[in-house]
């Protein structure tokens, strides 16, 4: 009994590193085939820094998931990217008028 579990851990530590050496062998397979089709040294810099640190958006300290919004804070956003009155607002604004003249 001892040694099946000695020769199932040993498999299992056997198919662990294979699958280790495979992942670094892709990782410097794409770094030769990366610098092999670089133009020049300014461009293979370029890769490798795009590829060693993804930039990811900035998210505004006041954004809001749009599930999550309301009407009010929808409009809001909208004109803060317009710059502009969103036609809801233009709405509301003829509203008001009709309204005071009656």
């Amino acid at each position: 009994m001892g040694e099946i579990i000695t020769i199932l851990l040993l498999n299992i530590i056997w198919l662990l590193f294979v699958l280790y050496q495979d992942r670094e062998n892709k990782k410097e397979r794409q770094k030769l085939l990366d610098r092999i089709m670089a133009k020049s040294l300014d461009d293979l810099k370029e890769q490798e820094r795009i590829t060693e640190s993804p930039e990811t958006p900035e998210v505004p300290p006041d954004f809001v998931p749009l599930s999550e919004a309301d009407n009010d804070t929808f409009e809001r956003s909208i004109k803060k990217q317009l710059g502009r009155q969103t036609p809801g607002e233009k709405i509301r604004e003829k509203l008001k008028k009709i309204r005071k003249s009656k």
